[in-house]
């Protein structure tokens, strides 16, 4: 019994750490934002960033599995777009003929390293996936012994059992419309398993099918946070309020909540320099999105590295950065802002 709680208590300390930091379950420091007054930034010209505007062209089926022949068209293709309306990027609809022009152009662009299309201003950039990889397999493990780290790595008896295993892998490209060009590459791969005792049964089509389907659930799950950086919407910085104990700044963004500016959601301010005719983008610093009001029309900001606090103006070029975390990391990075009696968490007042 004592082996066992001197085994919880380390894993306590892994997971909350030592220090004398609030526990996660007790949620983030309240910040009074409507206390705070404004905080008066210098000017810089506001240069206009374009919104993303996303077409959804072709996903293909190339890796034979008759268990899941449509995971490209079908699954892949809604979990796209799903992260695409998470992300807050707009999903646009192009008529038949239009799509496949432009699928004919990136196919073109593949070949000749170029295009010189540029189709009607209906979106600025294209996606498009090919699942390569789908199989499931059956194993048999006879009994054995095994480390069991629960138990101070001591053996543990694992007795006769089948694992069953689907794995998925694939990828994603990124293509600029107007004109056409490469914009970026994301390949996935993920699995599921499912484990039986004693004999081997062949799973059925349907349980195959729900496997393939979740393993490329949690493939894609991998790469959200980089799928949802490549089409994050972009902005300025608007205005600032300052804590004047503590000499914080809070940006207000450009950027809606509902176009991604969500508490936890990671913010890059950067400005934009010409290098021997190229515009390059040249980080300033980076921060996080702190609170976002209930009517989802303001959205703040502050920054990890506080000396870089006087570098950022009105007009500053912002973008959000999608780490590859579930809804409660978002939550414990995030602050509370303090709104009155009943305190939400990203709350604050418009």
């Amino acid at each position: 019994m004592k082996k066992h709680r001197i085994l919880l208590l380390a894993a306590v300390m892994v997971l909350f750490g030592c220090q004398t930091t609030p526990l996660p379950f007790l949620g983030p420091k309240k910040v009074d934002l409507t206390s705070m007054q404004t905080y008066q930034l210098s000017d810089q010209a506001i240069r206009n960033q374009e919104r993303l505007q996303l077409i959804l062209t072709e996903f293909k089926d190339e890796h034979g599995s008759e268990e899941a022949p449509n995971l490209a068209s079908t699954m892949l293709k809604g979990q796209v777009e799903r992260v695409i309306r998470d992300s807050g990027a707009e999903l646009v609809n192009m008529d038949r003929a239009m799509r496949e022009q432009l699928q004919k152009e990136i196919q073109l662009y593949e070949i000749n390293g170029g295009s010189d299309y540029v189709p009607p201003k209906a979106a600025n950039l294209a996606v498009g996936g090919v699942v390569h990889t789908a199989y499931v397999h059956t194993e048999f493990k006879p009994a054995h012994e095994e480390n069991d780290i629960l138990d101070g790595f001591n053996k543990k008896y694992v007795p006769d059992q089948c694992v069953i295993t689907a794995k998925v892998a694939g990828s994603l490209s990124l293509y600029k419309v107007n004109p056409v060009g490469r914009a970026g590459d994301i390949t996935f791969e993920g699995e599921d398993e499912m484990k039986s005792p004693n004999r081997c049964v062949e799973p059925s089509e349907a349980q195959k099918r729900t496997m393939l389907n979740r393993a490329m659930s949690n493939g894609l799950e991998k790469v959200d946070g980089a799928l949802k950086t490549l089409i994050a919407s972009r902005g300025h910085v608007v205005s600032a309020r300052i804590d004047a104990e503590t000499g914080k700044i809070y940006f207000q963004l450009s950027i809606k909540p509902i176009n991604g500016a969500k508490p936890g959601v990671a913010v890059q301010f950067f400005e934009i320099e010409n290098f021997e005719g190229a515009e390059i983008e040249q980080v300033i610093s980076e921060g996080t999105v702190i609170c976002s009001s209930k009517s989802n029309v303001l959205a703040y900001a502050s920054l990890t590295d506080s000396t870089k606090q006087e570098s950022i103006k009105k007009g500053t070029l912002v973008k959000l950065v999608f780490n590859n975390m579930n809804w409660w990391g978002h939550v414990k990075s995030a602050e509370i802002f303090k709104i009155g009696p009943l305190d939400l968490f990203g709350g604050c007042k418009p």
